[in-house]
């Protein structure tokens, strides 16, 4: 079948399991097409366009007699909790894989086949003696249908630590906890290349020209087997105010004109908030800013 027609076959398939309000978006459609013809596949859109999803697609084009299984790779292992709670709830089966959790019982069933999706770290996937043995199973690389890697551009940012780049790079100074927890991103090349015959999906909301180069050079992917798929990576809906800083940056004392008084403004009236910090000292030090602000100091 050629390209639009293996489009629309896509389209037909997964378009009775998602809501009529949210068709297969183009980024999607792409990405599996791409996985469909063997290529790995990089993924770049914002939070929100359903990189999620892809994987589900691309699952669901299997006979459910192979057993098949997708590996997701998770920096955090609250990504990979969440994760299984969304599947679950969508009618697969999935597991998080870490050290404390990973049993003999549970590897078998990983082994047999039990889990639709296995989230892990690349800790437990590079260095899991009781997982590489898995891995390598021939009856296991049957059932292997496609590995994701999740927040792909960690790859870069852990592979500096690895090879003492990082030092270099003021930038990735203000992250330094992205050292402490993930450094073996930079590592993963070996193991992934290890089956040739499945194709590797990226996905990561933000990633420079120069990192993906260093990424596919770091996993020894030639540029023509790489495909790219991209959405909108700006929110619109979204603006920005820019607010002139008297205080220092360590402090986070300029958040207090930022937050309203809980006089002013309910807890339960409150927006969410995401507010990024480069390290975890820094975060807990927003934190305590941000209550006293909301006159609730102490209840970080």
């Amino acid at each position: 079948m050629d390209k639009s027609d293996l489009q629309q076959a896509i389209v037909n398939d997964c378009s009775p399991r998602y809501p009529e309000n949210e068709p297969p978006k183009p980024v999607q459609v792409n990405a599996v097409v791409n996985l469909v013809e063997g290529r790995h596949t990089f993924v770049m859109a914002g939070t929100g366009c359903g990189k999620s999803w892809i994987s589900e697609m691309y699952y669901n084009l299997f006979a459910k007699s192979k057993k098949a299984v997708i590996l997701v790779l998770n920096p955090l292992d609250a990504l990979g909790n969440n994760q299984v709670l969304e599947k679950t709830a969508a009618g697969y089966t999935a597991v998080n894989l870490k050290n404390q959790n990973f049993t003999h019982e549970v590897a078998a069933d990983i082994q047999k086949g039990k889990y639709n999706f296995v989230y892990l770290s690349p800790e437990v996937f590079l260095n899991n003696e009781m997982f590489t043995e898995i891995y390598h199973d021939l009856a296991f690389q049957d059932r292997l249908a496609l590995i994701v890697i999740d927040e792909a551009h960690m790859i870069y940012s852990w592979g500096l630590v690895a090879n003492k780049e990082a030092k270099k790079l003021s930038a990735h100074k203000r992250h330094q906890d992205r050292a402490v927890f993930r450094p073996s991103y930079g590592e993963l090349g070996r193991q992934i290349m290890a089956t040739e015959s499945t194709p590797v999906l990226f996905l990561s909301a933000t990633c420079r020209p120069i990192a993906v180069t260093e990424i596919l050079k770091s996993l020894k992917i030639p540029d023509n087997n790489i495909a790219f798929s991209r959405a909108e990576l700006t929110w619109p809906e979204l603006r920005i105010l820019r607010f002139p800083m008297e205080f220092s940056l360590k402090s986070a004392k300029d958040l207090l004109d930022m937050f309203p008084g809980k006089d002013e403004v309910k807890n339960e009236d409150m927006v969410p908030t995401l507010i990024y910090s480069g390290t975890r000292k820094a975060t807990l030090q927003v934190m305590k800013t941000a209550n006293e602000a909301h006159d609730t100091a102490g209840k970080e």
